[in-house]
């Protein structure tokens, strides 16, 4: 009598697989929020990029500034500025009504404090 093969797939391996990309994207995700002010952003054209866990500074249109949620003067910007450290990410985001000397004062405060991880947020066109 003749052995008959039979021909399928093992899926063992392949949920073995998909598990272990589910553990690593649970691990490695990140599920905290920054807070931060509303502003209606500025449109730009590329990809987003995403910091880990980052300060967010923000600008609003009537020149304020906001460290997440907290108003500041610009003298406790500069303290904060100088705390933050030189390797840490930071986000600034103004409104698009914003005077551009907001941003050009938090620009030139970052770089007096050497701060180098710095990213500036815009919004991406809907496509």
């Amino acid at each position: 009598m003749a052995k008959r093969f039979t021909y399928g797939v093992n899926i063992a391996p392949l949920i073995d697989v998909v598990f272990i990309l589910l553990a690593f994207m649970f691990l490695y995700s990140r599920l905290d929020t920054a807070e931060s002010m509303e502003v209606a952003l500025p449109q730009a054209e590329g990809e987003a990029a995403e910091a880990a866990s980052p300060a967010v500074l923000s600008i609003r249109k009537d020149g304020a500034f906001f460290w997440g949620r907290e108003a500041l003067t610009e003298k406790e910007l500069k303290q904060r500025i100088q705390i933050l450290g030189k390797s840490s990410p930071l986000i600034v985001q103004t409104d698009r009504e914003a005077p551009a000397e907001g941003l050009v004062k938090v620009m030139s405060m970052l770089a007096k404090a050497g701060i180098e991880a710095a990213s500036i947020k815009v919004a991406l066109p809907d496509r």
